[in-house]
C-alpha cells in the first residue's frame, strides 16, 4: 500500500508498507453422514446427522432442509463438530426423489454446503 499526502503548509510525502495476513483462511465445511446418498424411505422418521468445521471463522448457524412434514426444524449442535436434525416423519403426498441440503454459514458471512438425494416412497 502506498499513500501520498499533502499537509497544511503544503509540503508533500509518500510511505508504503506491506500488508501480511497471519492466519491462512479455511472455508467451512458441512457433510451429511446419515441418510447416505440415495437412501429409501417410507412412511418413516427422517434424522438428519452430519459433521461441520467452522474454519477460519466462528459458527453462525447451520440449516437443514429435507422433505419433513413439519417443514423446516432446527438444528441441534451436538458439540464442536457435529449436528442432528429429527423433525419426525417424511412429507406425505407423492413418491419422487427428494434433496437433503445442509449449509453451515460463519459470522463473516462464508457458507459452505453439502446436499444428497433420497427416495420416498407413497405413504398415502
Amino acid at each position: 500500500i502506498e499513500v501520498t499526502g499533502t499537509d497544511s503548509n503544503g509540503a508533500r510525502g509518500s510511505v508504503s508498507g506491506f500488508i501480511f495476513r497471519t492466519t491462512a483462511f479455511r472455508p467451512p465445511s458441512i457433510t451429511i453422514t446419515s441418510p447416505s446418498d440415495g437412501d429409501y424411505y417410507q412412511c418413516g422418521n427422517l434424522s438428519v446427522t452430519g459433521t461441520y468445521n467452522t474454519g477460519s471463522g466462528i459458527l453462525d448457524s447451520i440449516t437443514v432442509d429435507a422433505p419433513w412434514e413439519m417443514g423446516r426444524c432446527p438444528v441441534t449442535i451436538i458439540d464442536a463438530a457435529h449436528f442432528s436434525v429429527d423433525c419426525g416423519e417424511v412429507v406425505y403426498g407423492p413418491a419422487g426423489i427428494y434433496d437433503i441440503e445442509a449449509v453451515i454459514e460463519t459470522t463473516d458471512g462464508i457458507q459452505s454446503l453439502d446436499a444428497i438425494t433420497i427416495t420416498v416412497g407413497d405413504c398415502s
